[in-house]
């Protein structure tokens, strides 16, 4: 999930919405089955990009960063701030 999210932040976003629930996990048929790790036909999928922000230009450059008036997501996972 690292490596997924390193990406994400490479392509210059911040992913924004990290849960539980927006991270898909299965076996992948494909993977070749190694016997000593349990883990290594799993395959891992970062799912709603919805609350993604692009942060920087395509010069690489930092974007000024917006204020939101308006409440955004989930209650059940907010805090007060």
């Amino acid at each position: 999930m690292i490596d997924i999210l390193e990406m994400v932040h490479k392509s210059g976003y911040i992913y924004g919405d990290l849960k539980l629930d927006n991270i898909l996990a299965g076996f992948d048929e494909n993977l070749p089955e190694v016997s000593d790790n349990a883990f290594s036909n799993v395959s891992l999928n970062l799912i709603d990009f919805g609350f993604a922000t692009k942060y920087v230009d395509q010069q690489n450059s930092h974007l000024p960063e917006k204020h939101n008036e308006l409440f955004q997501g989930n209650l059940i996972f907010s805090s007060v701030s």
